[in-house]
Formats: structure tokens, C-alpha cells, sequence
């Protein structure tokens, strides 16, 4: 399932813009990160504030971009997986194997 060059220059820009407003948060973070405690409404950054530091937080947000990333490209795939894998969980369900 290929794309054409427009799809692919419109899903660049898009990341593109994705990791401008990352890097504007990470920026901002650093710039308050004395009253992160008050304006942070992630818990699981803020615990990682509190046990590692501003770079425990830089390293989540940017394995979670990467992670989204991954996905993305590689959605069809995933979905296709998945699909095929209810059916044969569906299929086994019915089978006497299982039955109760």
C-alpha cells in the first residue's frame, strides 16, 4: 500500500509540526520546571519529574513520539494482525474445544 508523493509530503509535514509543538513543550517544561508540580496534570511525568529529573521527562516524551511514529507507519500492518487474530480467537471460542 504505497502512497503517493503528495500523501507523503502531507504526513511529513504533519510529524514535522508534531515535534515543533514537542519541542515547544519540552522548552516550556524546562523553562517552569520549578512549578511543574502546579500546572502538570500528567501524573506519570510527574513522578518521573520527581525520581529522575527534566531528563527522565525529555526521554518519555520522546520514546512516546517515537512509539506514535512507529505506529503510524506501520498501522495497516497492526490492524490487519489484529483483525486476523480476533478471527481466530473467535473461531476458536466456537469450537467444542473450548465449549463449557
Amino acid at each position: 500500500m504505497a502512497m503517493c508523493r503528495e500523501e507523503q509530503e502531507m504526513k511529513l509535514a504533519e510529524w514535522i509540526f508534531v515535534w515543533m509543538i514537542a519541542i515547544f513543550d519540552m522548552c516550556f517544561f524546562w523553562h517552569f520546571r520549578e512549578d511543574a508540580s502546579a500546572w502538570e496534570i500528567n501524573p506519570i511525568v510527574l513522578l518521573i519529574f520527581e525520581n529522575i529529573g527534566f531528563w527522565g521527562v525529555i526521554t518519555l516524551k520522546t520514546i512516546g513520539l517515537i512509539f506514535a511514529m512507529i505506529i503510524s507507519k506501520y498501522r495497516p500492518l497492526i490492524t490487519h494482525f489484529a483483525f486476523f487474530t480476533y478471527l481466530f480467537l473467535k473461531q476458536l471460542s466456537r469450537s467444542r474445544l473450548f465449549a463449557f
